[in-house]
């Protein structure tokens, strides 16, 4: 995210780069409370959703799909550190460390 997120500021600019991103935030946010009453309520579990975004020339960002079960294979070198980056801020974030 963070590559580019630099690749963005060098094109567009930060302000439009930070639109952008909270945009995105905000887009993720209201699809979820869209469904909020079809997602399975269990405290012993979670769901990871993948979101998938494009943007216009202009910086906009465009939500394409919601994947209910996104890959986590990895292809390439940047995949895998992505992916890995992923699912350590998935353990910490449920703060399963030290199990």
């Amino acid at each position: 995210m963070e590559e580019l997120k630099k690749f963005m500021f060098s094109k567009m600019g930060i302000e439009i780069t930070n639109k952008a991103f909270h945009d995105i935030q905000r887009c993720i946010i209201r699809s979820l409370l869209a469904v909020q009453k079809l997602v399975t309520n269990c405290p012993q579990s979670f769901e990871l959703y993948g979101f998938d975004f494009i943007f216009d020339s202009n910086g906009k960002a465009w939500l394409l799909e919601v994947n209910g079960g996104p890959s986590m294979s990895a292809n390439t070198k940047e995949d895998e550190i992505l992916k890995v980056g992923l699912i350590d801020d998935t353990m910490t974030l449920i703060n399963i460390e030290g199990m």
